[in-house]
């Protein structure tokens, strides 16, 4: 059975998402520096969609900006009618936090929630079961992937993630800690 690949980006298009990585990789201290609100998180979740899988990642997060290395593990097994694959990826990137910039901006008070908006980069390794000579050799590529997050309360101790994103698996729900 043929599976669909993943978007193949060249090099030339690679060149816009690492300008702009290295500009939030640069800009990202001072801005954070000025928050009340920092800290850095692990976020863990269940994923899904299409197959299911996981996502850890470390966020640093500031008032305006965060800062974002994740991993991602998804598994499309035979049982539910895919080609038996796993897919394992690795993203940097970031996000402009729109809830709480509106917040500082505008002077309101403490909403407890966000919604993050950003993009995250990198390299991504599928392993097809029987795969062919030609699975073999296209196994690696890399993928940009924008996304969406939703950040709120959960309990005193632990913040609530949803996250949407193109890039399998596309729906991630979990804890920052």
């Amino acid at each position: 059975m043929h599976m669909k690949k993943g978007v193949r980006i060249s090099k030339m298009g690679l060149i816009v998402p690492l300008i702009m990585a290295a500009v939030l990789c640069i800009l990202a201290p001072d801005v954070m520096a000025q928050s009340g609100r920092e800290g850095t998180y692990l976020q863990v979740g269940a994923a899904g969609g299409p197959g299911i899988g996981g996502q850890a990642a470390v966020i640093q997060s500031g008032r305006f900006l965060t800062r974002d290395l994740s991993l991602y593990l998804n598994a499309m097994p035979r049982l539910v009618g895919y080609a038996g694959s796993v897919q394992v990826s690795a993203g940097v990137g970031g996000s402009l936090r729109i809830a709480n910039s509106i917040r500082v901006i505008f002077n309101r008070g403490d909403l407890n929630r966000d919604l993050d908006v950003g993009v995250r980069f990198g390299p991504g390794l599928n392993f097809v079961r029987d795969e062919t000579r030609a699975d073999a050799n296209q196994r690696s590529s890399l993928f940009l992937e924008p996304f969406v997050r939703y950040v709120t309360p959960f309990r005193a101790d632990r913040t609530l993630f949803i996250e949407l994103a193109p890039h399998r698996p596309a729906l991630r729900i979990g804890f920052w800690m």
